[in-house]
This record gives C-alpha cells, structure tokens and sequence, in this order.
C-alpha cells in the first residue's frame, strides 16, 4: 500500500472515528482525564458478558484469525456444551440488568446445532439484553424466523462491503455477498411485518481495501437497519497481517473493565483475541468459581493494574486491539442507545 493511499485511508479512518476518539458518551469527559487512575475503577459487574460457543466458520477471512487457527495441528471442531451454557445463564441471572450477554465466537455462532434453544434459554432467564454477531450466511428465513421468535434483542450482522468484489477481497467468498444481504433484507422484513422488537444491526470493520466503500455502505444500510457499526482492525495480537492503524499515545485497554470473555470449551481467557489459550483466568468446567469470583479474580485484576501503569506485557505487548475497544461509545452503549431509538446510522 502506497504511502498516499495509506494517508488516504487512515485521515478516512479517523474522520469515522472522531466523536468517539475525544468524548466519553454523553459526559464530555475527556480521555486523558478518564484514563486516570483514579477513575479506572473495576465495577462490580462486568457491562458485557461475551460467550464463544462455536470455532467453526463457513468463511476464511483475510481480516480474522480464524484462516491461520484452523491450520494449527491441535485445532478441533467445538461446540460449548449445553450444561456450560446453562451454568453461564445460571451465573448471570443476578447480574444487573445492563449486562449485555453477546454471542460472539471464534467461528460462525449459527453452526452450533442447539443456536435456537441457547438464545431462547437466555431470554427466559436473563433481564439483559441479548445480542448475536453473524456473518449472516446462515441467517435464511427458517433461522431469522426462530431468531425473532426467542424475542432476542439484538442481531448484528458483519458485512464490511457494498459490492460483492470487494466482499471477496475482505471476506473471502464473492458468491456470498448477495446472499447475505437477502439475508438481511428478509429479516427486516420479517421483523416489520411480525412486530418483533429486535433490532438489527450491520457492521463495517474499516480497512485499506473497503473503505471507500464507506459512504455507499452509509447511504444503502442507514434506511433498512437500526443502527451501522464501524469497527477498527486489528491483529489479534499480532498473529495476523498489519494494516495501517492510527499513532496513537497508548492508554489502558478498556475491554478488561467492561466485559468477560467465556469460550466454546468453557475457558475464561483474559481477552478474546487469546485464542490459543494462554492466558487462562478461569474454567467453568470444574465447580466452585463462578463468573463474578473470576471477574473479581488477583489475576484478572493484577493485568488491569499493569495496564493502569502502563506495563503490557504478554498477549497485550503485541497487541493494538485496544485501540478498538472504546472507552466513549462501547458496544453496550450502542445496543442501550438502540434499543431506545428508532432507525439510524449512529457509529460505535
């Protein structure tokens, strides 16, 4: 990539950006004073509770790590078991009702035989919204059908294009871009007609190769869905290609104060990019801890520290993920903004 097009695109980037670069919500609070120490303080619920239940994917994208995951020799096939699931519902249900509990998986969410009744025993069970990331693929009438009958709060579909050519380039297979936004179009459609509150979402992950491609996206989507999202790249800590990312002075990660990361085998790993398992912080299959012990955990609060001092060690040294992990408008916000508002094309 050429330095012109490279300034191009990160001057696009920042622009996109910008509102949630300089202000903490609606507080006007700005970020050098926020990243304080005095007011990093741990809450005593996590805002988001973010459960893997599938590492199996009907894609190979270049901007997901998942490409290189499934090559490694000791890579298998997973689903979470349904009594880990329930144990995870089991521990929430006392959590604040702001907790957000997102499906979000190394691979595709969808896959996952008992996807149906999972979503519908968290709605039963939880006060929390509930929110499910897909690539959409999946998402054929029968499924969003089942979906919007479980009363599911959120559905947020990854697209990161507006033409199929460049669908291909970011997301691997161009055949598959009409079929996700059909995929799309119907379950507006089917929400509308039926009633169902859900809201739906899209999101655009901005890289060199799409994002041109922005406005387009901006215009089509912002009159179908409740709200667009716009996500930064990243490296999974440094386990993929670079892209070019802003300079930025560092500052604490601020995914480690407001979500828990639970994956398909039933690991608490201190960040979601840990997909190798290294960095452990609690295991819902042996009895005892429960996500709230580990959340409060020495070691989970130990590396929030070392953040607060600014020492990054381990998976964080590598990592510039926490560039995309927002302290202004998280994701949690942008579902609580949503399910408050009509349609829009509001970033987060």
């Amino acid at each position: 990539m050429n330095e012109t097009r490279e300034n191009r695109f990160l001057k696009a980037l920042a622009v996109v950006f910008e509102k949630e670069e300089f202000l903490i919500g609606d507080c006007g609070v700005q970020q050098k004073d926020f990243f304080s120490k005095e007011n990093l303080k741990t809450d005593e619920f996590p805002a988001m509770v973010q459960i893997g239940i599938s590492n199996l994917c009907n894609l190979s994208c270049t901007e997901c790590y998942h490409r290189v995951y499934k090559k490694r020799p000791d890579y298998k096939p997973t689903f979470m078991s349904m009594r880990i699931f329930e144990k995870v519902i089991y521990d929430m249900a006392n959590f604040p009702s702001r907790t957000v509990l997102r499906f979000l998986s190394k691979g595709e969410s969808l896959l996952h035989p008992n996807i149906i009744e999972m979503v519908m025993h968290a709605k039963n069970n939880l006060a929390s919204p509930v929110a499910l990331i897909t690539n959409g693929i999946s998402l054929n009438k029968k499924i969003s059908s089942s979906l919007l009958g479980t009363g599911i709060d959120v559905l947020d579909i990854s697209l990161d294009a507006f033409t199929p050519d460049v669908y291909g380039m970011v997301r691997s297979n161009p055949e598959l871009f009409s079929t996700v936004v059909d995929n799309v179009n119907n379950l507006v459609a089917m929400r509308d007609l039926g009633g169902f509150q859900t809201k739906v979402f899209v999101s655009f992950l901005m890289q060199p190769e799409n994002y041109e491609e922005k406005n387009n996206f901006e215009a089509y989507w912002s009159e179908r869905v409740d709200k667009i999202l716009y996500r930064k790249y990243h490296t999974y800590g440094g386990k993929i290609c670079q892209k070019p990312t802003p300079s930025k002075e560092r500052f604490p990660c601020a995914a480690l104060w407001n979500r828990i990361n639970v994956n398909e085998r039933g690991l608490i790993t201190r960040c979601y990019v840990d997909w190798d398992d290294q960095y452990i912080i609690g295991d819902l299959n042996v009895k005892g801890p429960t996500l709230l012990d580990i959340w409060k955990d020495k070691s989970f609060e130990n590396t929030r520290r070392e953040h607060q001092d600014g020492k990054y060690t381990g998976l964080c040294e590598k990592c510039e993920g926490w560039q995309t992990a927002h302290w202004s408008i998280s994701y949690e916000k942008a579902i609580e903004m949503s399910l408050k508002k009509g349609k829009g094309g509001d970033h987060a």
